[in-house]
């Protein structure tokens, strides 16, 4: 892969060439989506990236199907990070709403 841009203001020009590696390598390094047990309840989480001001920052969501009606969102810099701060946020949202105790919020958030 091949990018050319004219900085700071205007893009020349973005060649991507063909590379020998499957397409399926460049979603896994940028999108994903797996599922997690949290509390006894199956959740899933998905991450894709976004560009915002020239710079690639990772959105995820994280939604418990059949338990909560609301889904935890965390924007970072750091595909692993996001991934924490997208539970964090889906805790902080349950603690609040009065599904867990503060005690349960307090071990899943200093993880």
């Amino acid at each position: 892969m091949v990018l050319v841009f004219n900085i700071p203001k205007k893009v020349v020009a973005v060649v991507i060439q063909e590379t020998r590696l499957p397409s399926s390598f460049h979603q896994q390094l940028l999108w994903g989506s797996d599922e997690l047990e949290l509390l006894g309840h199956l959740c899933n989480y998905h991450i894709t990236p976004k560009i915002i001001r020239w710079k690639l920052y990772f959105k995820g969501v994280m939604w418990c199907p059949g338990w909560v009606p609301f889904r935890g969102e965390a924007l970072a810099r750091s595909r692993s990070g996001v991934v924490g701060q997208t539970v964090k946020d889906f805790i902080t949202k349950l603690h609040n709403s009065g599904y867990i105790r503060e005690d349960e919020a307090r071990e899943w958030l200093h993880k």
